[in-house]
Parts: C-alpha cells; structure tokens; sequence
C-alpha cells in the first residue's frame, strides 16, 4: 500500500474513532490546549478541530489548564461531551497534565469524558491504580489509546478502551499534498531534536545538515511570547476558542514549512515523524526518553519504507550513509 492510501486509512480510522466516542452530540468541549511551542501539540489541535467540524459537533468550549472553569464550561456547553486533547501526556512523565486529566474527570460525573489518543507512561503499578480508582469512580469515561503498549497497559480499567491512531493522521494542510519530486544540489538534512523533559539524553553533534527545535521557528516562537501575554489577561471563552484555534493553525503552517525546505529528517519527535510521512519525507526516527516514539512506530509503521528506525546516532550514520 502506498504512503497516501495507508494515510487515508489512518485518517479513515481517526475519524470513525471520534464519531463513535461523541455520538450524537451537537456541541461538545475540548480541554487541557497546550501553549507550548511544540507543532506536535498545535497539529493535534487542528486535526481535533478539523475532524468535528466534519462530524458536525461544534467546539463551545476551549480551555487550557491553567483557564479551566468548570463553571464556564457548563454555561457555554450545556450538555456535551468533555473531550481532552490528545498526545502523550497521560501517566507520570507529565504530572501536572495528567492530574489535570483527574480532576476533568472527577469534577464531571454527569458528563461523557473522552480521552483522545494519547500514549502513557505510569512509572509505577501503584500510579496506574490510582488513575483506575479515578476512572472507575466516572460511569463514562472513553480512553482511546495511540499505541499497542499503551492499550495493554490500561487494559482493565473499567471504562471504555479503544486502539487509535493519533489525531494528526487527520490533519489537512495544503503542504501536506505538494509533490515532493528530488531536488537538485545536495541533500539537505534536517535533525529535529528535542531539548525538553522528554529528550533521550544523548549528545548529537551532527556532521551533515542542520540541527534545530521547534522553537526555532520563528512564528512558534512569537506565538509563544504571545501565549505569555495573554496569561495574564481575561479573555471572554469564545474569543479564547478563536484564538486557540488561530495560534495552533499558525504554528501549524510555520513548522510544515521549516520541513519542507529539508529533502530528508532525523528525529527524536514523535510529531517530526509523523510530519515527515504525511509530507513524504524519508525520515531516520531515534526514541524519546522513555520509549513513546518507537512505541508508536512500530505500531503503526512496520510497513512503511519512508519510516526508518534508530536506536543511536551509529546507526542513525549508517541510515543516512545508505540513503
């Protein structure tokens, strides 16, 4: 199967995972919107965005953590579902967002919760159970799992549990259909590597190409001063639904566009991978710290040729040698 039938039917996938976990809902809210310069974050949102107005569910109501009001809320979405936003914050590695998640939760008992795909990493038996006991305490809470460890992993938790492919599978974006012919001169080589919580903690000192973050790009930066910003201000929920909806396209655009000068990606982002194949761009992918990108690939990519795994920067060479 080529890269575009198997991307259409991820995104097939995505789409029919969503319409089922929101039924007939009319309106429905989403929570936990990352302000973060990560394009991984801001291409789930859109993707998210993109998938419901296909659906017909109109988003009423747009929170990140730090703006949640449960009070608004149920003023602005009176009977929806509560959705929260997919990636791979559900476990330990990120506390404070998978606490967040509890409390969504905890707080809404009369509310269908739905957890879009995530990954998840609990360090330990006695962290899961205390999620369980949360989860179990909800008379309807969705959980959908981007990978095949993570469905093992919360198999038994007493809610509804499903296998997912991750939103961005989803995502519409002009560049994403652009013809990726050769070009001519030398082969530019991007190495997309993270410097966050989650980095492997390897060095990389790359010989060939360039070596950026996100971050780098100039629009997610000015986004994120923008963010900061706007933190310490009111803003009425359904201008922060069209802001939030705005800043994720534009870091969207920036960060497809800093792909597609490259002809080839060596990466550590789950989201650079992810990226690259819909975009057609031959990728190397190396692990994040604690495993969630090749978790991911080898459940959805074992038999895409564009996806090369890596388990270090020798075998990372050895790729780029034979390509």
């Amino acid at each position: 199967m080529s890269n575009v039938a198997y991307r259409g039917v991820l995104a097939s996938q995505v789409r029919a995972g969503v319409s089922e976990a929101v039924g007939s809902a009319s309106q429905c809210a989403i929570v936990m919107y990352r302000d973060s310069p990560n394009v991984g974050d801001a291409a789930i949102w859109r993707a998210q965005e993109q998938v419901l107005s296909s659906l017909g569910v109109e988003i009423g109501y747009v929170a990140a953590g730090r703006h949640f009001r449960p009070e608004t809320l149920r003023r602005c979405v009176a009977d929806g579902p509560i959705l929260i936003s997919g990636g791979g914050s559900l476990g330990t590695t990120w506390p404070n967002s998978h606490a967040f998640k509890e409390r969504v939760i905890s707080e809404f008992p009369d509310r269908r919760v739905v957890i879009l795909p995530q990954s998840a990493n609990f360090d330990s038996d006695d962290a899961l159970s205390e999620f369980s006991d949360v989860v179990a305490s909800h008379p309807d809470v969705t959980i959908m799992a981007r990978d095949t460890p993570t469905l093992e992993r919360l198999q038994g938790l007493g809610c509804t549990l499903s296998l997912v492919p991750d939103m961005v599978f989803a995502l519409e974006h002009p560049l994403l259909d652009v013809d990726r012919s050769p070009r001519e001169g030398p082969r530019r080589l991007l190495w997309l590597l993270r410097e966050d919580a989650e980095a492997p903690g390897n060095t990389i000192d790359p010989v060939e190409g360039e070596r950026h973050d996100w971050a780098d790009a100039r629009i997610i930066r000015l986004a994120h001063e923008l963010d900061v910003r706007l933190d310490k201000t009111r803003i009425p929920a359904l201008r922060r639904t069209r802001l939030a909806s705005w800043k994720a396209a534009r870091r969207v655009d920036d960060g497809l566009r800093m792909l597609s000068d490259y002809d080839m990606v060596v990466t550590d982002r789950l989201h650079g991978a992810l990226l690259s194949f819909l975009m057609g761009l031959p990728c190397v992918v190396l692990d994040n710290s604690w495993g969630k990108v090749h978790r991911f690939c080898r459940t959805w990519f074992e038999t895409t040729d564009s996806i090369t795994l890596a388990t270090d920067v020798r075998e990372v060479d050895e790729v780029l040698a034979r390509s």
